[in-house]
């Protein structure tokens, strides 16, 4: 009410200014342009919501997304109890750029965006061994350090996105187009385009001063690649749980599709979250938040999944970062099965879905 009363008295005074501008010269505001008008309005109204503070970007915003099942545990811990890591789901990488196109359509809620992903799929040679005790698979190359072979599928998209920014109360959409590989022949890409140079880079780093973490070996397969175009949708809906000037707790459900020429790989699915943003001064923002996500796929295989995170955006600084904890529930999606096709049993020896960190970090300039 106070700020429709605001509004109410700027329009008021502008018109008094016009027609009595004598009176008002040394208070009158010089308005050049719609853009501009709107400008002023929205920086004296200042109707944002906690949640605008990390769902939406006044221009630009670069991010970059690391994701990795590591388990805080030793790769050559003798305890075989101890749970494998990098197996099924394991590393990952994102980058992303996110520009508010309010300057071309002149409306502030929407945008466009440029992403590049890679994530490796990953199975061992033996996975019944390996996962009963991954000693029992492992070998010594000529600098002593354990070494485990492996197959693999690396995943890999490009893609241009437009979309609608999530808003108090209100649907939300992107749609995509883009490319859409699979990669189980090459391993060794550099480390910005790959996901299996990133588990090599990362290995050799926590071997930097001793031989203590396992490495693998790739095994490539023939006939097993593919690339091709995609296409992605998303809508949803969000609803305020409740809120005030400096809090604001929500929920937001959708559903979301891809089809892609890759084969079993198109899917659609359903998602629900609740998140809960604080914003101190406008300054420093705290975002917590868990969801749900359940996805069919073309070959008729499911996944799902659920997770927790915690994000911080510091706006003096122009940066946020936020970490998420993902546990899935089932096995990774039937397409991303590493073992051979003629493996035997192939998918009750598909590797098992473990937890994921993610971590994200992004610049807005």
């Amino acid at each position: 009410m106070r700020k429709l009363l605001l509004l109410v008295l700027i329009a008021s005074f502008s018109t008094f200014a016009n027609e009595a501008p004598i009176l008002t010269n040394m208070v009158r505001i010089d308005i050049k342009n719609d853009t501009e008008l709107k400008k002023v309005l929205n920086e004296t109204l200042d109707e944002d919501t906690a949640s605008d503070f990390f769902d939406k970007i006044q221009n630009s915003k670069l991010s970059v997304a690391l994701s990795n099942d590591y388990n805080f545990s030793d790769g050559n811990d003798p305890d075989p109890n101890v749970p494998a890591d990098d197996l099924g789901r394991t590393h990952g990488l994102e980058i992303s750029f996110v520009k508010n196109i309010a300057p071309i359509i002149n409306k502030d809620e929407y945008y466009i965006s440029i992403t590049y992903s890679t994530e490796l799929y990953s199975n061992s040679t033996e996975p019944a061994a390996f996962q009963n005790d991954y000693r029992d698979v492992l070998y010594q190359n000529e600098e002593g350090v354990y070494v485990a072979d492996q197959w693999f599928k690396e995943e890999n998209f490009f893609k241009a996105v437009l979309g609608k920014f999530e808003s108090k109360d209100a649907y939300y959409w992107k749609a995509g187009v883009g490319f859409h590989e699979i990669n189980a022949e090459e391993n060794d890409r550099g480390v910005l385009l790959s996901a299996i140079g990133q588990q090599r880079f990362h290995h050799e780093l926590l071997n930097r001063n001793e031989n203590r973490y396992r490495v693998y070996n790739n095994i490539a397969q023939d006939n097993v690649s593919e690339m091709g175009a995609m296409i992605e949708g998303e809508v949803g809906r969000d609803f305020t749980f409740s809120e005030s000037d400096v809090r604001r707790t929500w929920l937001r459900v959708g559903s979301k599709s891809r089809l892609t020429s890759v084969d079993d790989a198109s899917y659609i699915g359903l998602y629900g979250q609740i998140g809960h943003d604080y914003v101190n001064s406008k300054k420093v923002g705290f975002r917590l938040q868990t969801g749900l996500t359940a996805d069919l796929y073309a070959d008729g295989s499911a996944y799902s999944d659920s997770y927790i995170g915690l994000g911080i955006h510091i706006k003096p600084l122009k940066m946020a970062v936020s970490l998420k904890y993902i546990v899935p529930f089932t096995k990774d999606p039937g397409y991303l099965n590493a073992l051979p096709q003629d493996f035997t049993n192939r998918d009750a020896n598909a590797a098992p879905g473990e937890p994921i960190f993610q971590f994200n970090v992004d610049g807005r300039f």
